[in-house]
């Protein structure tokens, strides 16, 4: 008994103490339509980045990833104002095989020809150095959409079951019960920030368990109480109502066990209401680190 109060107190300050994630590729956007891009040229002279804003025309690919570099890295090195700053995801599995590839004249046996022709255009100089375009302001903001991590973090939150059946038996069994429970959130559609998402869940908890002369050996009708472990998948509605499927078993106190109940220890399906009180997220925007290597990189 004292093992279960141990895992329930430190489940429960493990929830209590859930930690905000930042992930790296907050940054990240996609180009919704073919848009003006300009490359963004480095004068050694004044060692600053400027727009060449009379190249041969350069589009965007229509839903095309970008990362954004932040403004206060921009800044850095007098870029213009008018303007955001980005560099284009290469295209290809492993980045080291697509900058190999795209130093070379022809593409390798690890990267298509279309894969080539894209990198060669938005993601590499012929040195092997990245690319850095500009976007105005208002087209950027008329024509790209954020573009999320497919994880959405971590949240924690109370479920309860109203309804369990149990398996191998026909015996639908109402239940009061409430449980803390854990989960990672993975979005379905990345381009929205709080769209559908579906999290994989454990919990654990404590349930009523109405006792009676079909499933123990009481004479009369009562009511114990059972630790409840379970896991399940949530379909995420909103931000804090989310329904999912539960499996888990219950467990009587060894106090308790006496009454010989036929369900110790056996599993159960229910449908599960979860209200979440902490959650973690990556839908801000990254902050910079001065520890990590800058955006820019000043060519020698």
């Amino acid at each position: 008994m004292k093992t279960i109060y141990l895992l329930l107190c430190l489940f429960l300050v493990g929830i209590l103490n859930a930690q905000e994630e930042s992930r790296n590729d907050t940054n990240s956007y996609r180009f919704k339509t073919e848009t003006d891009i300009f490359p963004a040229v480095f004068d050694s002279s004044n060692k600053e980045y400027k727009v060449d804003e009379n190249p041969d025309r350069i589009f965007s690919r229509k839903k095309q990833i970008f990362e954004k570099i932040p403004e206060s890295d921009a800044k850095k090195l007098n870029a213009d104002s008018k303007y955001y700053f980005f560099r284009i995801y290469g295209y290809g599995k492993k980045s080291k095989e697509v900058k190999q590839s795209t130093k070379s004249s022809q593409p390798t046996d690890s990267l298509s020809s279309e894969a080539y022709r894209l990198n060669k255009k938005y993601v590499y100089e012929e040195n092997g150095d990245l690319k850095t375009f500009a976007i105005t302001k208002t087209a950027f903001d008329q024509n790209t959409t954020p573009y999320y991590s497919r994880y959405a973090g971590v949240t924690a939150g109370l479920v309860t079951m109203p309804i369990k059946l149990r398996l191998n038996s026909d015996d639908y069994e109402p239940n009061i019960n409430l449980g803390l429970n854990v989960g990672f959130k993975f979005r379905i559609t990345r381009t929205q920030k709080d769209s559908w998402q579906i999290q994989p869940t454990v919990g654990i908890g404590i349930s009523d368990i109405p006792l009676n002369s079909a499933n123990s050996n009481v004479k009369e009708i009562e009511n114990r109480t059972a630790f409840t472990f379970s896991g399940g998948l949530l379909f995420i509605v909103n931000k804090t109502i989310n329904l999912g499927v539960f499996m888990g078993w219950d467990k009587l106190s060894k106090i308790n066990q006496v009454v010989d109940w036929k369900y110790q220890n056996k599993p159960w399906l229910g449908i599960g209401i979860n209200v979440g009180f902490n959650s973690s997220n990556t839908t801000e925007p990254e902050k910079t680190n001065s520890s990590k290597q800058p955006y820019f990189s000043v060519p020698s």
